[in-house]
């Protein structure tokens, strides 16, 4: 279970440490090990958060697994949002080209990340734009392999997803093309927070 993500200092250099609660069980550790294997997998890529390392702290009452990784001073897309209100097309042109590049990458390492959003994609010093968090993401054999599973934030989920059909890398092009237009693609009153604006 996600907790909080910390700042801190690595030899006068900023990172952040994210912070989460490992329950006992073993399917839990074998996901957290999994996220942290994908952070390891992707990292080196300009568009992608840089791992540093990661360690359990335990105590007799919990254990918790910390993941070092690069800071992002800039904060996500979701805060710059809410501060600027608007993006101007210039900074949305740049934004997508970067978190296209990002995706391609892990495309190419046959990785689909499943929950692409405003609030993890971060930007780094100066404008360099990152994309974090990789507890949903999924290794495939194969670029053409599928995979299938409603997992991710709803208002961002392709409806492929939605209905937990199989699936492809592809699903990412409704998920750019709702962050480039600020609307959810679809609206309907099933999932009534569907047709809420898309912060970007």
């Amino acid at each position: 279970m996600f907790l909080f993500v910390l700042q801190a200092k690595y030899r006068e250099y900023p990172v952040a440490i994210k912070i989460t609660e490992i329950k006992k069980r073993y399917t839990q550790e074998i996901k957290e090990l999994e996220e942290v294997y994908m952070m390891q997998t992707v990292s080196g890529h300009k568009n992608t958060v840089e791992y540093y390392s990661s360690m359990i702290y335990a105590t007799p009452e919990s254990r918790q697994l910390w993941c070092v990784m690069e800071y992002c001073c800039g904060g996500s897309l979701y805060d710059l949002q809410k501060v600027y209100k608007s993006i101007p097309e210039y900074g949305i042109q740049y934004i997508s080209r970067e978190v296209l590049e990002g995706l391609n990458y892990l495309h190419e390492k046959c990785i689909v990340h499943r929950d692409i959003k405003c609030m993890n994609i971060t930007l780094t010093y100066p404008a360099v734009v990152k994309i974090i968090d990789f507890g949903l993401a999924a290794q495939l054999r194969s670029p053409d392999d599928i995979t299938s599973g409603a997992c991710g934030t709803t208002c961002w989920m392709a409806p492929e997803v939605i209905a937990c059909k199989y699936y492809r890398n592809c699903t990412y092009g409704l998920k750019v093309r709702c962050k480039l237009c600020k609307y959810s693609a679809f609206s309907g009153t099933s999932v009534p927070t569907n047709s809420l604006p898309i912060a970007l």
